[in-house]
């Protein structure tokens, strides 16, 4: 073993025993000579990580749990929001067969959720909203997170899933727009569940679930995009009583490398005016449009860095956090 990981490993027992059950990410620790710099870094800072596709298309979900364990065992606090698109298609599909569902969305890219039609097919979703089913399906996959990333916790990590029900809402929420009808516009969190975020012993994993309040309060479950909730949990911070840093990274994990040129090759950085101009000129699109305009949102309000990453390459948290070179496109504000 390299001698500085060695030293800097004989501080930390908890680590050390975690790793005898864990060889090859171990190894893979040994053989990266900058791996304690960047430990030392993260140290103490809250990181927010959107696990997208690596749930959703079958990508290294369980190598990605262990490495969002071993930040946790380096002192680092990662808040893991989700989405679950394709999850939510499937169900609507079943809940609406006639005609047959089909995603709907607004000319600003919202997914258009109507919360008053229920669904008369027998099953688990009759009676059912689509709203509704949209809020069983992503608490669902939040349980699902929760029980994999148990399976490489420790003893004394909790995890647990945040904001999964109205009588314990995370996203306050107003309806964003009459077009989109019960999709919200985050208006803060609910400080019941804020000391979570922030704990040595918690790892908090958040669906994008919304709960009315003000004058939409009897809108009870709302949607919301989930890059745009992990824009805000990034950015957010409190400094009253409770303490929260805003994070100092966002990183989306997704089933490509990251942001492209007009060539196909892979952009390792980007500032905030330079990803503007490429989604101005079509260059960024498609899926890649949410997650980098999310990028640049954290990024203007103080996230340090945003990161696009893929889930399909081996090691490809460690690799971006823990390396020099990275291993996706890195968005930041000019300063």
């Amino acid at each position: 073993m390299q001698e500085e990981l060695a030293v800097w490993l004989e501080k930390r027992p908890e680590l050390v025993e975690w790793l005898s059950k864990h060889k090859e990410l171990a190894e893979w620790m040994n053989q990266n000579n900058e791996f304690v710099k960047w430990a030392e870094h993260y140290k103490d800072k809250r990181v927010v990580i959107k696990y997208g596709a690596v749930i959703e298309h079958g990508l290294t979900a369980g190598e990605i749990a262990e490495e969002i364990i071993l930040l946790k065992l380096c002192g680092i606090h990662p808040n893991i929001v989700h989405g679950g698109s394709t999850y939510i298609n499937a169900a609507l599909k079943e809940a609406f067969p006639e005609p047959p569902y089909k995603p709907r969305y607004t000319s600003l890219g919202d997914r258009i959720t109507d919360g008053t039609k229920k669904s008369e097919v027998d099953g688990n979703y009759k009676g059912k909203t689509e709203v509704e089913i949209v809020h069983m399906v992503l608490s669902a996959i939040s349980n699902e997170i929760v029980d994999l990333l148990k399976e490489y916790s420790p003893e004394g990590i909790e995890v647990k899933a945040l904001g999964t029900s109205p009588e314990e809402p995370l996203f306050r929420c107003t309806q964003k727009s009459e077009e989109a009808q019960y999709v919200g516009k985050i208006e803060y969190l609910e400080e019941k569940l804020l000391p979570a975020l922030y704990d040595e012993n918690i790892i908090p994993v958040i669906p994008p679930l919304g709960y009315g309040v003000g004058k939409d309060s009897l809108m009870e479950r709302l949607n919301i995009n989930g890059d745009v909730a992990a824009s805000y949990l990034a950015s957010f911070y409190y400094d009253d009583e409770l303490y929260i840093p805003q994070a100092s990274d966002l990183l989306f994990i997704t089933d490509v490398p990251g942001v492209h040129n007009i060539n196909g090759e892979l952009i390792s950085s980007l500032t905030t005016d330079g990803a503007k101009e490429r989604m101005e000129n079509g260059i960024i699109n498609k899926g890649m449009y949410a997650k980098v305009g999310a990028s640049i949102d954290a990024s203007e309000e103080g996230v340090k860095k945003a990161h696009i990453i893929s889930g399909r390459s081996h090691y490809s948290l460690s690799t971006e956090l823990f390396t020099n070179r990275g291993t996706g496109t890195v968005i930041v504000k000019e300063r």
